[in-house]
């Protein structure tokens, strides 16, 4: 055998090293197998603790009839939601304003126009113009974007806000129209 092992060209020592860093790498896999056995075994104990097989059937079938009962629920819950985007299109949801000073040497902007429209661009311009006399306030209804009577300028401009409206926070106006409004 020492002479099969010589005649190989290199020393037997090698290989009796290579074993022995095997059996290292060998040991320390056990080991790891070992902790990760524990930690798995600890956890089915917690879980199967003060329960038998039958108790697990029973929260099984609970889990089931829970999950039953809330996919019942998701449809009429998604039912109710095509009903309120039904109903939704019809309900005021854009908007847009102008406020101005109807005649020249009034302050504070008491003046404005109001556009309030739906999904489908109906709804009506309410125009409020506070004069030294008093206030006086005029409605014109829009019709899918478009209004029958003439308009002035800000109720135009408030039309035009609300068409363009995406939802959330109200656009200011520019620094420049509230200029010309005031103007007037």
């Amino acid at each position: 055998m020492g002479e099969f092992l010589t005649s190989l060209g290199f020393d037997p020592w090698f290989i009796v090293v290579g074993l022995c860093c095997s059996m290292m790498i060998l040991l320390i896999l056990i080991i790891i197998m070992m902790v990760s056995y524990s930690n798995l075994n600890r956890k089915l104990q917690i879980f199967m603790q003060n329960r038998n097989g039958e108790s697990l059937e029973d929260i099984i079938k609970l889990i089931i009839e829970d999950n039953k009962r809330i996919k019942a629920h998701e449809s009429l819950n998604s039912k109710a939601i095509e009903e309120l985007r039904g109903q939704v299109q019809y309900c005021y949801q854009k908007y847009g304003i102008v406020k101005y000073n109807t005649f020249r040497g009034m302050s504070g902007n008491l003046s404005f126009a109001l556009c309030v429209l739906d999904e489908k661009n109906n709804g009506y311009i309410m125009n409020c113009m506070h004069t030294q006399e008093g206030c006086y306030s005029y409605m014109k209804y829009v019709q899918q974007g478009q209004v029958e009577m003439a308009l002035s300028s800000e109720e135009k401009d408030a039309l035009e806000k609300a068409i363009q409206y995406e939802g959330g926070a109200a656009q200011d106006e520019p620094e420049q129209k509230r200029k010309k409004h005031s103007a007037r």
